[in-house]
């Protein structure tokens, strides 16, 4: 029912508006503007049936040219409301598109006996004046930024130093990115200043503060036979992660960055530390153990590449 809802009346206004729709039962809408995808999204609840159930709408802010560059794992296709740094539901807005200082979660039932139209033409004429004077406050970037600073809304440190330099207050953004890295330690500052790095460098900005340990990459790579098992691979994988956690010291210098088993027969993990041929020696035993796991017709193939000639293989011959 929410697509008899909306394409009364909100479908056909945002597309006056210039946003294009996707999706059909929860649909979400997209306009580009300046280097950045603005979104109205309608999020059904889960455990909505056909014509029984609840929704509310949500706004966002996508930015395509600095989500390469701030996160981790970049969107690869066109972006949802969750990929997005700039988040709000609409009944936190005010007419004039402001965060409200209090409010309340805002959901429309539907049912059976539902008026359609009228519910409808409710949903679209809050979304037009609160949802779009939202996203036309922030169009310009210097009012984006400024709007973010004073917490309206509220965007994580990493993205606002970006958002700073994209509009055009490099000095800001290099404050902004120290300040980030100020309060942390050990593990946490390790993985935060290779974040921020990477982001200056996209960015073209300079990383104020402490130079940081030098760093090299180490990654672990665990084959198994591909007539194992889902449970014999999972095994595997929460055997080598909860390993490297237990072995690998609270507060650094050497960290596990990430860890992957999604692919049948293949784990791999990505650690950080100073130095390569160490850090192979430390989880060498983790290894061993990890080597010795049933797969299969036989064991897993546990290699290890730190670029800097610390390259060993466990059970290579299994």
């Amino acid at each position: 029912m929410i697509r008899e809802i909306v394409d009364g009346e909100l479908t056909p206004m945002l597309k006056r508006y210039g946003f294009q729709r996707f999706g059909k039962n929860n649909p979400s809408y997209h306009r580009s503007r300046d280097e950045r995808v603005e979104i109205v999204d309608v999020q059904g609840g889960k455990a909505n049936r056909r014509d029984d159930g609840a929704f509310t709408v949500n706004v966002a802010v996508f930015f395509p040219t600095l989500d390469p560059i701030v996160t981790p794992y970049p969107v690869d296709g066109r972006p949802g409301e969750v990929n997005c740094p700039v988040r709000v539901r609409i009944s936190q807005l005010d007419a004039e598109g402001r965060l409200l200082p209090e409010w309340t979660d805002r959901w429309w039932s539907f049912d059976p006996a539902t008026d359609v139209m009228a519910l409808g033409t409710e949903v679209a004429g809050e979304v037009e004046a609160r949802a779009l004077p939202f996203l036309d406050r922030l169009a310009p970037r210097e009012d984006l930024l400024a709007a973010i600073r004073a917490g309206q809304p509220r965007v994580a440190g990493m993205w606002v130093a970006a958002i700073a330099a994209w509009a055009g207050d490099a000095p800001l953004a290099e404050r902004l990115l120290e300040a980030e890295l100020r309060p942390l330690s050990g593990r946490l500052y390790g993985l935060q200043r290779r974040r921020a790095a990477i982001i200056a460098q996209g960015l073209g900005l300079d990383l104020p503060g402490p130079d940081s340990i030098p760093e090299h990459e180490v990654t672990v790579t665990v084959l198994h036979p591909p007539d194992s098992s889902k449970d014999e691979h999972d095994k595997i994988y929460w055997t080598l992660y909860s390993g490297l956690t237990r072995t690998l010291p609270e507060d650094g210098p050497d960290y596990l960055q990430h860890i992957s088993g999604g692919r049948h027969g293949r784990v791999e993990a990505q650690l950080f530390g100073p130095d390569p041929v160490a850090l192979t020696e430390l989880i060498r035993p983790l290894l061993d153990e990890v080597a010795a796991l049933p797969a299969g017709t036989g064991h897993p193939v546990c290699t290890v590449d730190g670029g800097q000639d610390a390259r060993v293989c466990s059970n290579q011959d299994a």
